[in-house]
């Protein structure tokens, strides 16, 4: 994944996944008056919502409700939708 052309058959998965290799220890995430988070730690908390999703039973296809508060954790909902 080299060039804006490459990123339309990426996933996010795989998009963070790249964005770990180039930028492990930067900031990705940051709310207004909270701590910055590094891609690292973003892509550790989106596998905690992802096996969440998967384990609950949902099937692709199926409709969800998210009711996020502002806060890292409701952005990484957003993000894996």
């Amino acid at each position: 994944m080299q060039t804006i052309e490459d990123l339309k058959q990426y996933t996010f998965k795989a998009l963070l996944e790249n964005s770990i290799k180039k930028f492990e220890k930067e900031k990705a995430l940051s709310l207004v008056d909270g701590e910055p988070i590094s891609y690292r730690e973003l892509y550790e908390k989106s596998l905690v919502i992802s096996n969440l999703l998967k384990n609950s039973g949902l099937k692709k296809g199926e409709r969800l409700l998210f009711i996020v508060q502002a806060c890292h954790s409701g952005a990484l909902c957003i993000l894996e939708l």
